[in-house]
């Protein structure tokens, strides 16, 4: 009865809609993608969403996120995509935490850990606000003290 709920709630948080991230934290990977059990299988989460909502797809292909969430499961933020395809994106965004040197991280964390947004200190270092949290949360970097 849990797992056909569990089911049944997320299908109705992705049937919402929005043009913001709809973030699935129920369960998740420790690389910050959500993840779900469904048949017998632990899925990431993106992945099942796109596939509620647009069918089945081909396995090799990436679903990838146009906003860089990795916890993200709207569907409208969601599309196929090879690995080269998702590169190409990434490069495209600079969506890399790397961009942002180890003094940096400490001040991200330092202003993070006094209640300042993610957005306003998104802003300041030109990146978005989920990388932020991300850093943050200390998900990424986990190596800059």
């Amino acid at each position: 009865a849990l797992h056909r709920r569990r089911i049944d709630d997320f299908r109705e948080l992705i049937s919402v809609e929005s043009e913001l991230c709809i973030e699935w934290n129920i369960g998740a990977t420790p690389d910050g993608y959500g993840s779900i059990y469904f048949r017998g299988e632990v899925h990431r989460a993106h992945r099942l969403a796109y596939r509620i909502a647009n069918g089945e797809y081909d396995k090799s292909l990436f679903v990838c996120h146009k906003c860089d969430n990795p916890a993200c499961v709207n569907p409208k933020h969601l599309f196929l995509g090879t690995n080269d395809d998702n590169m190409r994106d990434m490069a495209l965004k600079s969506r890399t935490t790397w961009k942002v040197s180890d003094d940096g991280v400490r001040e991200i964390r330092r202003r993070a850990d006094a209640g300042e947004s993610y957005v306003s200190i998104a802003k300041d270092f030109g990146m978005c606000d989920q990388h932020i949290g991300r850093i943050a949360k200390r998900i990424d970097r986990k190596h800059v003290e």
